[in-house]
């Protein structure tokens, strides 16, 4: 939304390299590519927030991530929606603000593994997490819809997992937080990885190649 690129890293199986400033791994990064040149093929923003530290990769926007698969933004506020792959027992949902650490690898979603001291450390809690159970394995980010095509799912994050086929929403309650509700099972076959929005659809895409549009019932 606000003409920049924005970049989610894993940690290429370095976990201790996520929190580090002075690394990209485990990061979103924000990078200025409009005036992009051969030589300096991007620039850094100005509202970056390490910018002119000498010990920090100025590309970094956000930390603590262990796999962001799939970044998506909310056409209506602009707000930048990050699932992130968790490693043995927990997925995450959230919603990303700059310069926030969301955890890796002290948390994988709500569950804290390290010492009490490190737990005790303040950090990004997500939005929405699960577990690793009833075949779930890995979540696939989605998307926010807007739009009248879906009763009842204007202004919802729309996520699902890779190898279980569920779909879920998170819709926001009227106290505050978000409510995650599950909308679909999908049939046992090939496995989902990404969410697509166009003209108040959604589309699921599948790793043979599929592209299905979901529907109201």
């Amino acid at each position: 939304p606000d003409g920049l690129l924005y970049l989610g890293l894993g940690d290429r199986r370095a976990p201790e390299q996520a929190p580090r400033l002075d690394s990209l791994l485990g990061k979103i990064l924000r990078l200025d590519v409009r005036q992009a040149t051969r030589a300096q093929p991007y620039r850094i923003p100005a509202a970056n927030p390490w910018r002119g530290q000498a010990a920090a990769r100025p590309e970094v926007y956000a930390r603590g991530f262990r796999n962001p698969w799939r970044l998506a933004f909310d056409s209506l506020n602009g707000a930048l929606w990050v699932a992130d792959v968790g490693y043995g027992t927990r997925e995450e949902v959230n919603r990303v603000q700059a310069s926030a650490n969301y955890g890796w690898p002290v948390w994988e979603g709500d569950r804290c593994h390290g010492e009490p001291a490190a737990c005790a450390v303040p950090h990004a809690a997500p939005v929405a997490t699960y577990a690793h159970e009833q075949g779930n394995c890995a979540v696939i980010g989605g998307v926010v819809y807007r739009g009248a095509d879906l009763p009842g799912l204007d202004g919802a994050y729309l996520f699902g997992d890779h190898c279980s086929g569920r779909v879920w929403a998170l819709t926001p309650r009227a106290g505050g937080g978000w409510r995650m509700r599950q909308l679909l099972q999908l049939p046992p076959g090939p496995r989902l990885l990404a969410f697509a929005a166009a003209d108040e659809a959604v589309y699921l895409l599948f790793a043979d190649g599929a592209v299905l549009q979901l529907a109201p019932a």
